[in-house]
């Protein structure tokens, strides 16, 4: 007899540390301006970085957008927004996550936190929670790498 058995995980949430040679006003630049954003987390990004504030982030060469809202906005420290879990989607309650970016001064530069939450609230089965969560585990280390190298380039109005 064959069985075929599949076994998944309740994903919950990802947390993501990384330490960027750049200063704190330079990441929170890179974080919450549009057309910084754009430059290491896709390609297209229209965000209001203040509460309430609405956009999206988009990859052309994956022909997608996704919603975001932020949610709350401590100046150059912390940013939370809830982006749809499905391109095009929508914002509402089990078809969102919630990010958040903290940021601290450290020796040589900044401190980052993202932390992802909401995988264990989104519709669907627990294989769907799952697979979602995977995704944005590789997606976060992958953009987080791209920000890791593009914050330090990053010129601030003097």
């Amino acid at each position: 007899m064959v069985r075929n058995d599949t076994e998944t995980v309740e994903a919950v949430s990802i947390t993501r540390t990384v330490e960027i040679a750049a200063a704190v006003p330079q990441v929170w630049a890179a974080v919450t301006r549009s057309e910084l954003i754009a430059c290491w987390f896709g390609d297209q990004c229209e965000f209001d970085a203040r509460p309430g504030g609405q956009g999206s982030f988009g990859w052309t060469e994956h022909g997608v957008s996704v919603p975001v809202e932020v949610i709350e906005v401590e100046e150059s420290t912390r940013i939370s927004f809830h982006w749809a879990n499905e391109p095009g989607g929508d914002l509402s309650e089990g078809h969102r996550t919630t990010v958040t970016f903290e940021l601290e001064e450290i020796d040589g530069g900044t401190r980052l936190t993202v932390t992802e939450t909401g995988f264990d609230l989104l519709a669907g089965d627990a294989a769907y929670r799952t697979k979602a969560w995977a995704g944005n585990v590789e997606g976060w280390r992958d953009e987080l790498a791209e920000l890791v190298a593009f914050a330090p380039s990053v010129e601030l109005a003097a």
